[in-house]
């Protein structure tokens, strides 16, 4: 006695070719788009959430690796090794070990780039230097008259 596989016809055609599946049933991957359920999606968009957040976790704990200048090369290097091979467990030792730092070390970092930012715009001048700087900026039509009167009236009121 031979046995074989039971044949499915419901979706096959007259010469045994692959058809339609049926008017309402639509074939996704091999399965059927009804057979995942509300729940599955929940999971699903659950699953893809966490990952993405642990991502980004990830992401800070590297980039604070890399902030820190007391840290040693070497150990920086041990942290990344331990960060490519048990990410989880790496990430979160980081944590626990390094967590604390983590928000002064990135303040540090934020005060550094605003003190740059301010000195490039010119708040470390002298209000003379100020009005001097507005008013080559005007001549040269980079800032309207209410634009240079505005500067001015900001330069002379930080005096």
């Amino acid at each position: 006695m031979r046995c074989t596989a039971p044949r499915r016809t419901d979706s096959l055609t007259a010469g045994g070719r692959p058809g339609p599946a049926g008017p309402h049933k639509r074939r996704v991957g091999g399965g059927r788009v009804d057979d995942f359920s509300f729940l599955e999606l929940i999971w699903t968009l659950l699953i893809a959430f966490g990952l993405v957040m642990f991502l980004v976790v990830l992401f800070n704990v590297v980039v604070d690796l890399f902030r820190d200048h007391e840290l040693s090369g070497w150990w920086k290097a041990a942290w990344i090794i331990l960060l490519l091979f048990l990410p989880l467990l790496g990430t979160l030792i980081y944590l626990i070990a390094r967590g604390g730092g983590m928000a002064e070390r990135g303040h540090r970092a934020y005060r550094a780039q605003v003190d740059a930012l301010r000195a490039e715009m010119g708040a470390g001048l002298s209000p003379a230097e100020q009005i001097a700087r507005a008013k080559e900026l005007l001549d040269a039509g980079a800032v309207t008259q209410d634009e240079f009167e505005r500067l001015k009236g900001r330069a002379l009121a930080g005096a």
